[in-house]
């Protein structure tokens, strides 16, 4: 079951389960000769995970995955290419091709692949296509990834087939499956095209060679009730091959009280479903399940906002930059030894930094001429305007920094002090 209104974007999180035990009879309808029947990992999108750790973390998850089921391989589903208006933007460079699809200035998957290589993936290279022709987009892709020794096909999410405003999708006939089946093994015999929805009438009604079916179900009440659906699944389409996305934060209710979700979940499966073949848990609360390392610690960045004077209302101010997510002033001396301003400043949580020119000193100047610097054509050292004491002079300087310490340190709440510059 899954409501039709559930947009892409719902943060749900996804193990797409597909599994078959070593001992099953069934071939894989891709892949590489000798590879495992069994596939278990993940989906990934670049718009579902809430942080992205890198090459190295996706590896590792794959790996866990499939640690939690004798005999099979990591496996993998890496969206290339996402919806974008009524087409599709894939995630690396592409020129000219179609008005509906475009790429991106750089190529973001590339190094992770290597790493999929290197480590015994089995990666589905998938796209949400909206209007733009499946045929050239299989081209595109595979053209360009089909070096890799770990890609064994490509992928249509059919809920993003044709539409674009509701994740519904336009049925995909017999007629398209061979169409797509055909251009994907024109790339390499050995690739298959993997089909997604959750409604079994979206798919083709009878061609089965080359393609897994995958099922996205999910808003499901219970593991019995995802097991039931997922057990339908396997029969409509058997003697096909079938996998399953599951995971996703709808379902969160039930499988966060489970002790191992993606093994008691697969396991589960496994047993309803004897086409099962591949297991995928979602990106939406991957980094939940299979938690990352860490992030060092880091001071967040900068944003700030430099002002010499204000008049106005103090409290309409800092609530204007808390809405631009201003956390830092640089303020003129003049302003940041206002007790209401730097009271407000501390209440609000911004940093102030007190602008103070150390060689700008116009009031210095008038009481000691002899304080100008001076440049090397013998001029009295000036921009524009501004007037600069010379900064050789020791007890100047000394005077000036002791000037400084003296307006942070006031009794008002605490700013710090910026450099010379105004």
């Amino acid at each position: 079951m899954r409501a039709t209104n559930v947009a892409r974007t719902l943060t749900a999180a996804v193990v797409v389960v597909a599994m078959a035990g070593c001992s099953r009879t069934a071939a894989p309808p891709a892949g590489r000769a000798g590879t495992p029947a069994l596939g278990a990992g993940f989906r990934y999108s670049d718009y579902g995970p809430k942080r992205d750790p890198g090459p190295q973390y996706w590896v590792r998850v794959g790996q866990e995955m499939a640690a939690r089921f004798p005999g099979a391989a990591p496996e993998t589903i890496w969206i290339v290419g996402h919806l974008d208006g009524n087409g599709v933007c894939l995630s690396f460079p592409v020129e000219g091709v179609h008005p509906l699809v475009r790429g991106e200035a750089t190529d973001r998957n590339e190094t992770v692949l290597d790493s999929f290589d290197r480590n015994g993936f089995r990666v589905w290279l998938q796209v949400e296509p909206g209007h733009a022709p499946v045929e050239q987009l299989i081209d595109l892709v595979l053209a360009r990834y089909g070096h890799h020794p770990s890609v064994v096909g490509f992928g249509v999410d059919v809920e993003w087939y044709r539409s674009t405003t509701e994740p519904e999708g336009e049925a995909v006939t017999d007629e398209d499956a061979k169409a797509w089946v055909a251009a994907i093994r024109a790339h390499n015999p050995g690739y298959g095209l993997f089909l997604k929805h959750w409604e079994q009438e979206k798919l083709p009604p009878t061609v089965r060679d080359g393609i897994l079916f995958v099922d996205d179900s999910q808003i499901l009440p219970s593991l019995d009730a995802m097991v039931a659906e997922f057990a339908e699944w396997g029969r409509s389409f058997a003697p096909g091959p079938v996998a399953f996305q599951v995971g996703y934060p709808s379902d969160r209710p039930w499988w966060s009280r489970l002790g191992d979700p993606p093994r008691e979940i697969g396991e589960a499966i496994l047993a309803a479903v004897p086409n099962a073949r591949a297991l995928f848990w979602v990106d939406f609360t991957v980094n939940e399940v299979f938690p990352p390392e860490p992030l060092a610690a880091t001071k967040p960045p900068i944003v700030g906002v430099k002002i010499y004077d204000y008049k106005g209302d103090l409290e309409a101010l800092f609530e204007q930059w808390r809405r631009l997510g201003i956390t830092t002033a640089f303020v003129g001396a003049d302003l940041a030894g206002r007790d209401d301003f730097r009271a407000v400043a501390a209440r609000t949580g911004t940093e102030l930094f007190v602008i103070f020119p150390v060689f700008y000193a116009p009031d210095e100047l008038k009481r000691d001429p002899d304080l100008w610097a001076v440049t090397a054509k013998g001029e009295r050292a000036k921009d524009d305007w501004v007037e600069f004491a010379c900064p050789t002079r020791e007890a100047f300087r000394r005077a000036r920094v002791e000037q400084a310490c003296e307006l942070v340190s006031s009794p008002a709440p605490p700013a710090k002090r910026s450099g010379e510059h105004g």
